[in-house]
């Protein structure tokens, strides 16, 4: 059992790791990866620093583990 989970391991890891390489593909200091695939309308209201978004994302997760997924960020500065 054990070299199953090791090998599911590092099937994911190759898998990201290949993710990764994709054009666009960003990447966050703790290793969240993340590709913008449209982006939205500039006219309206911007976030500023100390601003809490909710974002909605998709993922490889089941259909039932996605329901009522939402994330909310405080937005921060940027270098």
């Amino acid at each position: 059992m054990k070299k199953n989970k090791s090998a599911y391991a590092q099937a994911n890891k190759d898998w990201l790791v290949e993710k990764s390489k994709e054009d666009g593909v960003m990447a966050l200091p703790k290793g969240v990866y993340y590709k913008v695939l449209a982006e939205g309308d500039h006219s309206g209201a911007t976030p500023t620093p100390g601003n809490v978004i909710t974002a909605h994302g998709l993922s490889n997760l089941t259909e039932e583990m996605m329901k009522g997924l939402v994330e909310k960020f405080l937005i921060s500065k940027t270098k």
